[in-house]
């Protein structure tokens, strides 16, 4: 049997050799962030594209707080301050708008009550008006926010 193998593997290399490693196409590039994981570029995104968020947004009234993803921008790879506090201030308006839809907008807490995501909000340590942008995808509300 093993004669056989040896056959095959032998007519096999004849008739396929094998390209060298510089023939070989090269690996994808990886992306600096995975699916689900937040990026500044999203952030950016988020605040040119405002009305749509909101949109998205208001779409998810009454989902589980578990929906809800709370990120720092600060955190972020690639975050650029004065990147931000540009966009933040060519978008005022369109930040009133959402922190008053935020306010608005109730969620499902683990308790089954209804709260406001202010509410939520607020026993996460934060406020509507750290809240710089909005992502939503997946089934997942990003809430991006400043520390003061």
């Amino acid at each position: 049997m093993h004669i056989i193998i040896a056959a095959i593997l032998a007519a096999f290399a004849q008739t396929a050799p094998m390209p060298a490693a510089s023939a070989m196409p090269a690996a994808a590039p990886q992306t600096a962030t995975m699916p689900g994981q937040p990026s500044f570029g999203d952030v950016i995104a988020s605040l040119n594209n405002m009305r749509d968020e909101i949109a998205k947004m208001q779409a998810m009234n009454g989902t589980s707080a578990n929906n809800l993803q709370p990120v720092n921008v600060a955190q972020l790879s690639g975050a650029d301050p004065s990147q931000l506090n540009g966009a933040i201030s060519h978008n005022q308006s369109e930040l009133a708008t959402l922190r008053n839809a935020l306010n608005r907008m109730t969620i499902t807490a683990d308790t089954n009550q209804r709260i406001t995501v202010a509410q939520f909000l607020s026993d996460n340590k934060m406020t509507t008006s750290q809240i710089v942008g909005v992502h939503v995808a997946n089934g997942k509300l990003m809430l991006f926010y400043e520390k003061p």
